[in-house]
């Protein structure tokens, strides 16, 4: 295993499930885009008025999972994931996973994300007219390892 010599994260919230166990239910009743997510038992926003951030920006979470990754040696052809989860209005971060993928179709690489992830501090949560919420992060990875 060896280190990725390159990292591109980019930042996006995007309005649909992390999970494919969550019920999408779009709430529109206030002018913040909402669903209720089943296994977390909350309303999650995918469209706050503030998104979530964390600490530093996204150069900083760039860097941070750089350093915390080493991409396994079988999977060098797999130069893209979405990873996805909800920051929490204490900004844990909850439901981490690989967007659109099941965990049984993971790779080597996919945990190995994860695992990067779980090591970030807490984000800046969501708000929604000033007041924090639950929110759905999705950051899509390219990997170079040239």
């Amino acid at each position: 295993m060896y280190k990725l010599k390159n990292l591109v994260l980019l930042f996006i919230t995007f309005s649909m499930s992390c999970s494919n166990k969550s019920n999408f239910v779009q709430r529109q009743n206030s002018s913040c885009l909402r669903y209720f997510d089943q296994s977390l038992k909350m309303e999650v926003y995918t469209a706050p008025s503030e998104p979530a951030e964390y600490p530093g920006g996204m150069a900083a979470a760039i860097s941070l999972v750089h350093t915390n990754t080493i991409y396994p040696e079988q999977d060098e052809l797999q130069l893209k994931a979405s990873i996805c989860f909800v920051v929490d209005i204490m900004g844990e971060l909850n439901s981490i996973a690989i967007y659109k993928k099941e965990i049984a179709d993971y790779s080597n690489l996919d945990f190995e994300l994860i695992r990067a992830f779980k090591k970030m501090k807490k984000w800046k949560p969501a708000k929604c007219n000033g007041r924090k919420v639950p929110s759905l992060v999705i950051i899509p990875l390219h990997i170079d390892v040239s």
